[in-house]
């Protein structure tokens, strides 16, 4: 039993109609770069593509550079609070990255020095 090819029949039919003649570099040979590395890496980089936990990265490091710079100014408890908050954001972090890059929970004590780790 053969089996019946529909991409390619569709994609000669396109062909013969010249459906494709108008595409920039048509008869030119593919560029070195489209056939080296990884076709998928490739794909996401041209796209602008950022995987999710990059993102929460970039909010916890952001959220973590505002209350060290603003500490001084902070009473106690609306530091212990805005810690929490940064916790909060690693855990959102940790649910969304690969598990190799999950990261602890920062305390009041440790803040700054886990920032550093951070970065």
């Amino acid at each position: 039993m053969k089996m019946k090819d529909w991409f390619g029949d569709i994609y000669k039919k396109h062909e013969k109609a010249g459906d494709f003649d108008h595409l920039e570099g048509k008869g030119k040979p593919l560029k070195r770069e489209l056939l080296e590395g990884d076709v998928l890496d490739r794909t996401i980089k041209a796209a602008n593509f950022v995987p999710e936990w990059v993102q929460k990265r970039k909010e916890v490091v952001t959220e973590m550079e505002k209350v060290i710079r603003l500490k001084e100014h902070m009473d106690e408890e609306v530091f212990e609070e805005r810690v929490e908050t940064i916790n909060g954001l690693i855990r959102k972090y940790n649910q969304k990255c690969p598990p190799v890059m999950q990261r602890g929970l920062v305390s009041p004590g440790n803040l700054e020095e886990r920032y550093e780790s951070w970065l």
